[in-house]
């Protein structure tokens, strides 16, 4: 469910399971919409062309997007202009940990990408969720290669495959202490499980 609504979390947090179901397929369709979109055909198509390419045309095709990616970065983001990292150098560029991504959240944003941005989040469960924007087509190439790896099951994730989950989504309050612990989104057929009431 939605991080950055509090407002919806409580509504949905208060409401009988029927509803959280209800609730839960209507927020599956508004994801599935933004995640099977032309980027994540474009990037699905690209990954299967690529699957048994020779691993030289692999290693050209890492260098030129890794390329591609530092010379942007380096150009639009105020966190990448003020370290003075060098293009020729790909390994002065820095490494960083969530507690960087927090510090210097505003600095390694581009204002350009914002408005083509959603927000997403880690799980939390190893500590506090990190939220924070990519663009449109990031999160579907994410998702293109989560299909890649699903289709080497046999499994098409555009043909609503029954698909049990556990993540750091609350679909359940983190306070909660009696079942149920998950939720049915009947629009993607999902049973995502709360990864917050998981014990020995």
């Amino acid at each position: 469910m939605n991080y950055n609504n509090q407002k919806f979390q409580k509504v949905y947090f208060n409401s009988p399971y029927p509803l959280k179901i209800l609730l839960s397929s209507i927020y599956g369709y508004k994801q599935k919409e933004e995640t099977y979109g032309k980027y994540f055909r474009d990037y699905l198509k690209l990954l299967k062309n690529l699957e048994y390419a020779d691993n030289q045309i692999l290693v050209n095709e890492l260098e030129f997007n890794k390329k591609k990616f530092v010379e942007f970065a380096i150009k639009n983001s105020p966190f990448c202009k003020e370290t003075y990292i060098d293009i020729k150098n790909f390994n002065e560029f820095p490494i960083l940990t969530k507690n960087d991504l927090r510090k210097y959240k505003e600095k390694l944003i581009v204002d350009s990408l914002i408005k083509v941005s959603r927000m997403v989040h880690t799980s939390g469960t190893s500590g506090s969720a990190l939220i924070f924007p990519i663009t449109s087509k990031c999160f579907q190439r994410e998702y293109a290669f989560k299909a890649m790896h699903y289709s080497w099951a046999g499994i098409d994730v555009l043909k609503k495959p029954r698909i049990a989950t556990f993540s750091g989504h609350p679909v359940a309050n983190p306070t909660r202490d009696k079942a149920p612990f998950w939720v049915y989104d009947f629009v993607n057929n999902w049973l995502v499980f709360s990864s917050y009431h998981i014990n020995e």
